[in-house]
């Protein structure tokens, strides 16, 4: 499994750049964590990988450090148990580093057998996972439970009846336009600010500012009582500014901080994906929603939830590839409010695994074409 260095020094930085959410077009409103691996456009720039910035890598050997946390987290859901079933804790924090625990290197012969029954059997697909078996718990069920008969299931289900032909793709996307504003009204606005607060794990309320202009130039801040972060797109180069200095953003980081910063992202939407289909009908918050299944450029999916009444989208689920599974991370949107003629969500809601990483955010201004100070996209020169 992966193992981290001790990072208390550094932890409450390490974990606000992380949690610096990207809110923006798509429905002008989609939230990114920082050092994820998202939708990326094809061949994003190399970023290094689990072996190269944590300790006593065995398995997990050239999957990209950005998805260690997620995969972990993966695991923890699969087995439902926590960090210290593998890793030690002791009175100076914790020790991912060991190999102490019995279930560490259990766990590691689990994830080698996942890995060689997915190359034997599936071509390298991830078809079997931690939670093909496990299902939540640590021990896998070995006897079947008892099956209900036909005539049971149909008899708590209901008759059948005829379902009602699904609209469009093509058709889903315009009223998605229409209801936020129309395309008029969105290309109208040039510039947006943004302010509220973000309250996540380990974080407890801050507030957060977003900057943005079009086409391509966004900026973020958010302030701790202990830090504050601002990270920043220009249109040419990604930067991030915390305690520990003014780094560059690369590999996944900056790709899914271009893709954020498409100021008319929500009118690009056909172009972001290689194939879109409408999947059904579901429910979301007690609405029913159109379930639209999409295809990036890189053969992620994603899922778009589409109210059937209003037209506005009301959750995404994207999944992140990792070497054992696909880990799903929902995001809902929820409060929208008209702002100059175009509806943004004033609430958004992210979580991963249900209920690992969650985090709020909930905007208390939105203000649109106002002056912006475009040095604020600028990459600040290095502190001394």
């Amino acid at each position: 499994m992966g193992e981290q260095e001790p990072m208390k020094k550094n932890s409450l930085c390490v974990l606000l750049v992380s949690i610096l959410l990207v809110f923006c077009a798509r429905d002008l409103a989609r939230g990114i964590w920082l050092e994820r691996v998202e939708s990326a456009p094809q061949n994003p720039p190399a970023e290094k990988t689990v072996e190269q910035v944590f300790k006593n890598i065995q398995t997990l050997k050239g999957m990209p450090a950005s998805q260690l946390y997620a995969t972990m987290n993966f695991m923890k859901a699969s087995l439902g148990v926590d960090c210290q079933y593998c890793h030690v804790r002791n009175a100076q924090g914790w020790d991912f580093a060991s190999d102490t625990k019995p279930a560490k290197n259990a766990a590691r012969r689990m994830i080698t057998m996942v890995l060689d029954v997915n190359k034997a059997s599936f071509g390298g697909e991830t078809a079997v996972n931690c939670y093909t078996c496990h299902h939540g718990q640590s021990r896998p069920e070995r006897i079947p439970v008892m099956l209900q008969s036909k005539a049971e299931t149909e008899s708590k289900s209901g008759p059948s009846s005829e379902k009602a032909p699904l609209p469009e793709v093509d058709q889903i996307l315009n009223k998605y336009v229409e209801a936020l504003g129309g395309k008029a009204a969105i290309e109208k606005t040039r510039t947006r600010l943004i302010k509220g607060t973000i309250e996540a794990h380990l974080v407890p309320s801050s507030p957060i500012e977003i900057s943005q202009q079009a086409p391509d130039k966004i900026q973020f801040v958010i302030t701790t009582p202990k830090a504050v972060i601002t990270q920043g797109y220009n249109g040419a180069e990604g930067w991030v500014s915390d305690p520990r200095g003014i780094r560059p953003l690369d590999g996944s980081a900056l790709a899914a901080l271009k893709q954020e910063a498409d100021f008319y992202r929500v009118l690009h939407l056909p172009e972001r994906y290689t194939r879109m289909r409408v999947r059904g009908l579901e429910k979301v918050r007690d609405r029913d929603v159109y379930v639209v299944v999409a295809t990036t450029p890189d053969h992620n999916s994603e899922r778009l939830y589409f109210d059937v009444e209003t037209g506005l989208l009301l959750r995404s689920v994207m999944y992140i590839p990792t070497m054992i599974g696909a880990i799903p991370e929902t995001t809902d949107y929820d409060d929208y409010r008209a702002v100059d003629g175009v509806k943004i969500p004033f609430k958004v809601h992210r979580e991963q695994l249900q209920g690992f990483e969650a985090s709020t955010r909930t905007f208390t201004e939105i203000k649109s074409n106002v002056e912006i100070d475009q040095s604020k996209f600028q990459k600040p020169a290095a502190k001394q």
